[in-house]
């Protein structure tokens, strides 16, 4: 059986530094599996600005594989936001990648080059796929320990189960709806979704907390992460 690679880690940055060692493989699989509805996310928006979303299955495959064969995590700045860095590096990939098949001369994509710099997708748009991102991780991660709970705030707040369409909300059900789903009265059902909502915040805070490996910068990541989600979700995140 495969190790729990995701216990051994600390840091998205950590994880990073494993890609080219014994356990590379389990360390990619796990990376790939946590990141890719963001990395389609993002290339989607940028293909489609550019009027290439047809594009945008090709493109997903080959950035993973253009990660897998670059040194662009070796030599990227560990001081940067890994959501910035990594979405920095799709953007910068997407522009290479229609340039390239658009027959013109391809943009040798620089993995020195600051991937912030590339500002072709604006910054909040980023960050609200990104916290989808971070809440379809943070949902599952409750949904295991507390399915009740998990249960009770998808239906309540419309959180979509599929991470693959990051932004899509479904109708919210009624606290009675709910009851009715879980064969429980309605009080019980503000229990969950108070309890819900700590343990949520608490999932939140955690996942975001391996993004940052500046600690002065960690609260203001989580304050934009949560503040990201309000829009869709108002009360969803109140701890």
């Amino acid at each position: 059986m495969a190790r729990d690679v995701s216990s051994e880690l600390s840091t998205r940055w950590s994880m990073l530094d494993r890609l080219d060692k014994t356990d590379a493989n389990e360390a990619w699989e796990w990376f790939i599996h946590r990141y890719r509805p963001f990395a389609r996310g993002v290339l989607s928006k940028t293909l489609s600005m550019r009027g290439r979303a047809g594009d945008l299955n090709a493109a997903v495959d080959e950035f993973w594989a253009y990660l897998y064969s670059s040194n662009v995590f070796r030599k990227a700045n560990r001081d940067l936001r890994f959501r910035k860095f990594l979405a920095g590096t799709l953007r910068n990939f997407a522009r290479d990648y229609c340039r390239r098949n658009a027959g013109g001369p391809a943009l040798n994509v620089d993995p020195e080059q600051d991937p912030a710099a590339d500002e072709s997708l604006p910054e909040d748009v980023e960050l609200k796929l990104f916290a989808h991102q971070v809440l379809h991780l943070a949902l599952q991660h409750l949904e295991a320990s507390h399915k009740d709970n998990a249960n009770a705030i998808r239906w309540f707040y419309g959180v979509g189960q599929d991470p693959i369409e990051l932004e899509t909300m479904t109708a919210p059900l009624s606290v009675t709806e709910i009851a009715e789903r879980l064969a429980i009265k309605p009080n019980a059902v503000h229990q969950l979704l108070f309890r819900g909502r700590k343990r949520l915040r608490a999932r939140i805070e955690s996942e975001v907390r391996e993004t940052v490996s500046d600690s002065g910068e960690l609260a203001q990541e989580i304050d934009e992460i949560l503040d990201a989600l309000k829009a869709d979700a108002p009360g969803l995140t109140t701890s």
